[in-house]
């Protein structure tokens, strides 16, 4: 739910507003029916003594929180911390009681615990949910095609071995000495656009080694491949314009095994692409064009 022209703070107060929660209460009905059932549904990492609140509690509690703006988790704790907002949220989710809403610590104990692929499923569950229902038809390129966007995203640096997962970064000297290192996290996602105004992450794929002796570190056109994979298993029949920031990653693979058999998905009918405009395209490139046209092509 997006509400127009009004502060974050009137957004959080907005909370305790029986009307406000009432019309929350009613696109979480129309549009995605199953949101309180799935979140319900994913696997509970706890062991049970220890379980006071339940999933879709504790996972609605942090949509409001994304919902309302809220700062941090703290922020959350403390604005939520009323009678009224309580009872709302009570409501929602259709609970017989509920005293109080869980502290930000419990969130986040139960979120480091729980499968970052759960939460995904449940996303994606919601999207198809959306594309079934034809909400968004309008969004489609030449009224076909869905559009995706993929591109990597630098999370976080750390100057010390964060996991055994961490990419390296170094910088050397003229002799060939290394004088900088930095290790850090990077992720490639795909969106779905869906208007001018809402895109939705439906697939993750972290950049990330199997050990810190491998020999070539992985890269975001490997995990490209493998999110790919994931999209393709999830949305099988989509109808897809494949957009990607830069010709360097997509065209780069192997002339002889062009993109609907080197990993892309294969159900992508259209490919889009954003380059810079001082970029030039090889032969290959070109051919590879003429091949697949490009339902969007920007220059940025």
């Amino acid at each position: 739910m997006v509400i127009l022209g009004v502060s974050r703070k009137e957004k959080r107060e907005a909370l305790d507003n029986q009307k406000v929660c009432m019309e929350l209460l009613k696109i979480i009905r129309h549009f995605f029916p199953s949101l309180l059932p799935l979140l319900g549904q994913t696997e509970d990492p706890r062991h049970p003594s220890y379980i006071t609140y339940e999933n879709q509690v504790l996972l609605f509690t942090g949509i409001l929180a994304a919902i309302f703006h809220m700062g941090s988790m703290r922020g959350m704790t403390e604005a939520f911390n009323s009678a009224t907002c309580i009872e709302n949220v009570r409501k929602i989710l259709n609970l017989e009681e509920l005293s109080e809403l869980p502290h930000w610590s419990t969130i986040n104990n139960y979120l480091e615990k729980l499968d970052p692929a759960e939460l995904e499923e449940v996303i994606q569950e919601l999207v198809y949910q959306l594309i079934r229902m034809r909400t968004f038809e309008d969004s489609r390129i030449r009224n076909k095609y869905w559009q995706i966007i993929v591109d990597g995203t630098q999370l976080f640096t750390f100057d010390e071995p964060h996991c055994p997962h961490c990419l390296i970064r170094t910088r050397k000297d003229d002799a060939g000495n290394v004088i900088w290192t930095q290790y850090y996290h990077y992720v490639c996602e795909a969106k779905l656009v869906l208007n001018g105004n809402i895109v939705v992450s439906i697939a993750n794929e972290f950049v990330e080694n199997e050990s810190q002796d491998v020999s070539k570190q992985d890269c975001e056109l490997t995990a490209f491949y493998r999110l790919a994979e994931k999209v393709k298993h999830r949305f099988p029949r989509l109808p897809i314009c494949l957009c990607i920031v830069s010709f360097a990653h997509f065209f780069t693979i192997n002339p002889a095994h062009p993109p609907s058999s080197a990993g892309v998905v294969s159900c992508a009918l259209a490919f889009g692409a954003m380059c810079k405009p001082v970029r030039s395209l090889s032969g290959y490139q070109n051919r590879t064009l003429r091949r697949y046209p490009l339902a969007a092509l920007r220059t940025a």
